[in-house]
């Protein structure tokens, strides 16, 4: 047995479960964060943590968690740097006006 195989079936198998708990949890933050409005710039947090969810379908076996999971991650990635942008630009809005940072 390879290195590989043993941690296939050793290691990931017991967890295989955990994964697809993980994994479901990342796509339904996903859909959750199409419908939820932010407080700009919010995004950025929203999403690289959902993105960090979607990674554990990297890991489970088959190829269409796989195909899945990187094009989640890749909208993701987009969702992040977005909120990125709009925060920066509500910052520089509220600058601009004299008005304090909400927290």
């Amino acid at each position: 047995m390879n290195a590989l195989q043993y941690i296939n079936t050793r290691l990931l198998r017991p967890l295989r479960p955990l994964l697809r708990f993980v994994f479901g949890s990342g796509i339904v933050l996903l859909l959750l964060g199409q419908i939820i409005t932010f407080y700009p710039g919010a995004e950025e947090r929203f999403y690289t943590f959902t993105g960090c969810l979607l990674l554990a379908g990297l890991v489970l076996p088959g190829w269409p968690y796989r195909v899945i999971s990187v094009v989640l991650i890749a909208y993701c990635i987009w969702g992040a740097g977005e909120g990125q942008r709009r925060g920066i630009k509500y910052q520089s809005f509220l600058e601009q006006k004299g008005l304090s940072q909400p927290h």
